[in-house]
C-alpha cells in the first residue's frame, strides 16, 4: 500500500497531517497536549498504541433519561492499520477482523470475560494486555 504523507497545516499548536491512500483518506492531527488523533468520518479518536493494530479513545454521549444533563463516556475503538475502518472494539469485532488467527481468537475467550476487559493495560510489562496476547499469537 503506497502511502503519500503531507502536513497540511498548522493552526495555533495543532499539526493536521494527511495520509493519501488507495481508496480514501485518513487525517491525524496533532494537539498542544501532545496527543495524536485520528480523523474518521468526522470524528477525532486519540490514538492509543499503534503496535500490530490502533487502539482509539474517545469520548460518546450516552443515551440519557428526559430531563437530564448529557452524560459522557469512555469508548475505546481499534483498526488493523492507519487506513482501515475504525470499529467499537469489542469480542466480536476483533474476531472478525483477525479471522484467520485462531489462537488470537482462543487468547481472547481465555482471557477476557466481556468487551471492557479488553482494554486492560499491564503495568509491569508496559503494554495493553490484548496487544500482548495478539504479538503472542503470531509465534505460534
Amino acid at each position: 500500500m503506497k502511502k503519500k504523507i503531507t502536513t497540511v497545516a498548522v493552526l495555533s499548536a495543532i499539526t493536521l497531517i494527511s495520509l493519501s491512500f488507495k481508496s480514501h483518506k485518513v487525517y491525524h492531527q496533532q494537539n498542544g497536549d501532545n496527543k495524536i488523533y485520528r480523523v474518521y468520518e468526522n470524528k477525532s479518536y486519540q490514538i492509543l498504541d499503534t503496535t500490530a493494530f490502533y487502539l482509539y479513545y474517545r469520548y460518546g454521549n450516552m443515551d440519557k433519561p428526559k430531563g437530564e444533563a448529557l452524560i459522557k463516556k469512555a469508548e475505546y475503538f481499534f483498526s488493523r492499520d492507519a487506513g482501515s475502518p475504525i470499529e467499537l472494539l469489542t469480542i466480536d469485532n476483533l474476531k472478525r477482523t483477525f479471522p484467520d488467527n485462531h489462537p488470537f481468537h482462543y487468547a481472547i475467550d481465555a482471557h477476557f470475560r466481556n468487551d471492557q476487559e479488553l482494554i486492560g493495560y499491564d503495568n509491569y510489562l508496559k503494554c495493553y494486555k490484548l496487544k500482548y496476547l495478539y504479538n503472542r499469537s503470531l509465534k505460534q
